[in-house]
């Protein structure tokens, strides 16, 4: 699995692509709801919360085509400055390369309008890097 890295105090967006239950088939979102669905940071050192809001929005297979399908799976995330401005980096010694240390992990939580299982996705080892000098 790739290195996490959200930048400090700047937007960034990434995207999940949802899979069905026991299956390597991704699952159709059509019916996601934004309104249930949420991705928190806790801080590892301190298990508390990072405040704020993310924005969740699926995306469609083809912007183009009509009507729009979901079957893609696929979920825009966008955190926001406000939350990654309060967010914490740790770097290492300098002996050892001042490398990043992680000091967050996410919670990602993707709720549905319909039958559909709610999914629940630990984000493990988080790394916070400054983004201005």
């Amino acid at each position: 699995m790739a290195d996490f890295i959200i930048p400090k105090g700047r937007e960034f967006i990434f995207t999940v692509t949802v899979m069905e239950k026991d299956t390597l088939l991704t699952q159709d979102v059509q019916n996601f709801d934004a309104n249930n669905s949420s991705v928190q940071f806790r801080e590892l050192a301190t298990m508390t919360c990072v405040p704020g809001n993310c924005t969740l929005q699926k995306i469609p297979d083809d912007e183009t085509a009509s009507p729009l399908t979901y079957r893609g799976g696929k979920i825009k995330v966008t955190i926001p400055d406000s939350i990654t401005a309060n967010m914490n980096y740790e770097r290492g010694e300098k002996v050892d390369g001042y490398y990043l240390k992680p000091t967050y992990e996410g919670i990602i939580t993707i709720a549905f309008t319909d039958s559909t299982p709610t999914r629940t996705v630990l984000l493990e080892n988080i790394y916070v890097i400054p983004a201005t000098c």
